[in-house]
Parts: C-alpha cells; structure tokens; sequence
C-alpha cells in the first residue's frame, strides 16, 4: 500500500489488521506495521483514551481521535459472531462499518437508555454505543483561584484561600506530609496550619522564601495569585 506522510509524495507500507505485520514488525492501530517495540496490548472493547497503549486488535475507535471525549478498542470483525461477548453488562456486541469507510469492519457494543454496558463503559446515547468516557485530570495543587473560577482552579476537596488582595487553592490538613508538594519553581515550604478557617495546605514565605512563578507573597506569611 502506499500512503502520504504530509508532504504530497507517497510512501510504500505494509499494511495490517485482519493480516498479521512481518516477524519484527508491530500492527499500529490496525492500520499499519512498523519496527520497534509495541507498546502495552489493551483488551477488545478496552480503555483506550485514559489508558497508555495499542489495541490488541482493530483501532481506539472514538467521537474525535484528535480531542476525544470516548473512545474504546473495536476489534475487527466480518461478522457479527466474531466479537467478543464482555464478561459484564448486557450489551450485545455487533460487527458493523463503525467507520464510514466500508472495509473492514469493526466490533461495537451497541446500547440504549435500558442497557447495562462493561463495567467502567457507559452509553453515549448520541451515538448508542458503550464506550469508556475522557477522565479530565485534575487541576494541580495550589492553583489560581484569583482569575479562574474555583471548581475549575482547585481539586474537588480544595478550598480558595480568598483575600481582597488574592487568592490560591489549598486542602484542609492535619500535617504537612498529607499536602501536595510544591510547584517546581520557587522555594516556598509545604505547611498545615490555620490560616483562619481550619488548617490548610499551603505554601509558606514566611522566612522569606522565593514563591512560585506567577505568585507572591501575602502578608509575609503565605504565596498566593495576586489580585489583578
């Protein structure tokens, strides 16, 4: 097969899928071998899109491959006998053109509002079909509570530590080894203590330590954002 790397001018490759790559050689997303070293299988029907890894079969088939918001690993398949029963849910798998492009077929767990889908998969019922949904990461510790807002600044079990002059994100404590460690810039120390409503992790300047890039020091006590 030939394919274009971006430049207008074709290259030769081996494809795959249904066909199994040359010995030394690795199946990318059903599409293409390549030589190296494969990264970790994910099984059929498997999280694809929080998960590090290759399909074992077929492609990490989702809403947008470039900004997912669910994807799953769909094997290939000529019908629909050849996918996989999962070991949980209700969901009754079929081989269909999940692609839009005709050949090959691939392996989908199709769902309504009544059905169970896999453990961890839920059903997109725009689409009606179980796949595992985008987990977000959450926000790093001692974010900026000044200029965002909090829920989306701070982690769930933070607070904003609010002042006219400032703000930043920190958890309720009982000792400093249960905080978050410090921003890479800056030496301000990791500390619990009361800064008014309860103990609270946060990041001290009260010996005069440098606080991280974008904050300041408040009071000579604590680094926080500082007001616009």
């Amino acid at each position: 097969e030939s394919i274009s790397a971006g430049d207008e001018i074709l290259d030769c490759f081996i494809e795959c899928g249904p066909e199994e790559c040359p010995e030394g050689m690795f199946c990318v997303q059903g599409t293409i071998c390549m030589f190296g070293e494969a990264p970790m299988g994910l099984p059929d029907y498997g999280d694809c899109v929080n998960v590090e890894g290759q399909c074992d079969s077929g492609v990490c088939l989702s809403n947008n491959p470039m900004a997912p918001e669910w994807g799953f690993c769909s094997p290939n398949c000529t019908e629909d006998a050849d996918c996989a029963v999962p070991e949980t849910g209700d969901a009754a798998p079929a081989c269909v053109d999940a692609t839009g492009q005709g050949d090959p077929l691939f392996c989908i767990l199709p769902c309504v509002e009544e059905t169970v889908c896999p453990d961890g998969m839920y059903c997109e019922l725009g689409f009606g079909i179980c796949a595992w949904d985008v987990i977000e990461p959450p926000p790093p510790p001692y974010g900026d509570c000044e200029t965002m807002p909090v829920e989306d600044a701070c982690a769930p079990t933070d607070i904003c530590i609010d002042t006219p002059e400032g703000g930043i994100c920190g958890g309720a404590c009982e000792d400093a080894t249960e905080c978050p460690a410090a921003p890479d810039t800056g030496d301000a120390v990791v500390t619990c203590a009361d800064l008014g409503a309860g103990n609270v992790c946060h990041l001290s300047c009260a010996m005069g330590e440098t606080c991280p890039d974008g904050t300041e020091c408040f009071n000579d006590q604590y680094c926080h954002f500082p007001a616009a």
